[in-house]
């Protein structure tokens, strides 16, 4: 499934837009993932076993970087 979403950094003044595909990973792809992801993550931990829980590996196709703090703004774009 295709996905978009925005991140923004609001003292910065800078802003991150992310298009890509997305996927449920099932329990065993996470099993082998889980360690690097919780040692990376470790805040995640107390929210593992929540039921009815997912994670979802987004893989990016086009990403697009804006410095609002620059005049005149500067964007970057990428495709992956």
């Amino acid at each position: 499934e295709r996905c978009a979403f925005e991140v923004t950094d609001p003292v910065q003044r800078f802003t991150v837009q992310i298009e890509a595909t997305g996927r449920m990973v099932t329990a065993e792809e996470f099993g082998s993932l889980q360690q690097a992801h919780f040692d990376k993550l470790p805040e995640s931990l107390p929210f593992k076993d929540i039921p009815d829980q997912c994670y979802i590996k987004l893989s990016p196709i086009h990403l697009r970087f804006t410095d609002c703090e620059a005049n005149p703004w500067v964007a970057m774009s990428f495709e992956f």
